[in-house]
This record gives C-alpha cells, structure tokens and sequence, in this order.
C-alpha cells in the first residue's frame, strides 16, 4: 500500500523569475521579473519592447521600455527598424527597434510617435504652404 504520495511541481520561467504560484486550476504561473509578461515569462510586457525579447536563462536580459513620448500604452519589437537604427530608446539614442502603438492615430505615422495632433497640423499647413508656392509660380 502507498502511504504517502508527493507531486512536486515546477516552473518553466526562462530565467525571468525566481518564484510561481499555483493557480486554481493547478497551472503554475510564473511571478515575472525583468518587465517580462506571460504564465512563462515568455515575452516582454506590452511598453517594453524595444529590443528582441530572449530568455535569460544563458545570459541577463532585462525587457527596455520603448520611448513612445506618452503617447502608447504598447510597443512591438521590429527587426527591420532595428536594423536601420530608427527607434530611438528612452535616453534618446537610436538604439532597438521598438516601435510604438499610438494612442493619437495621426502620430502613428511616426515610430516614436514624436507628434501630436498639434504637430501634425503644423505639418499639414508647411506641406499646403509649399504646394500653393510651387503651384503659383
């Protein structure tokens, strides 16, 4: 007969976290570091994606928040905007490839979204100024 029986458990975080809890429904989920998102630690949080995501299990890796100027609430990690070095971090280098989610729709243009409405205007009249100059010559 068995007399005791022991279920050990564990937590597949990706080096991301030192610790998980047991949900309800017996799943553990793991208790995230590193601005790391997801039960396994297995994405960078929504603001928090300016460079690639990768475990931390060989090496440190810590989720960089983008600059998205407050206007974003997200941001997804683009390797070609990374590769062309057009993203600019949170101390102002180009640097990554985060690329924000605008909350301002016509700021969406921008991968930093650098404009507001307001900048966005100004833009439009420079662009009407210059065309009613070339079209009245």
């Amino acid at each position: 007969s068995i007399a005791e029986l022991k279920v050990n458990g564990r937590c597949v975080c990706n080096g991301h976290a030192s610790s998980c809890t047991i949900g309800s429904t017996g799943n553990y989920t793991c208790d995230c570091q590193d601005n790391t998102c997801g039960s396994s630690c297995e994405m960078c949080c929504p603001l928090f994606n300016q460079q690639q995501y990768q475990t931390a299990i060989t090496s440190s890796f810590q989720c960089e928040e983008c600059e998205c100027n407050g206007q974003a609430m997200s941001c997804v990690y683009d390797s070609t905007v990374a590769a062309n070095n057009q993203s600019r971090n949170t101390a102002g280098v180009f640097s990554g490839g985060g690329v924000c989610t605008c909350q301002n729709s016509t700021a969406s243009i921008f991968i930093n979204c650098e404009c507001s409405d307001i900048c966005i205007g100004q833009l439009q009249l420079l662009i009407s100024d210059a065309w009613d100059l070339l079209t009245s010559v």
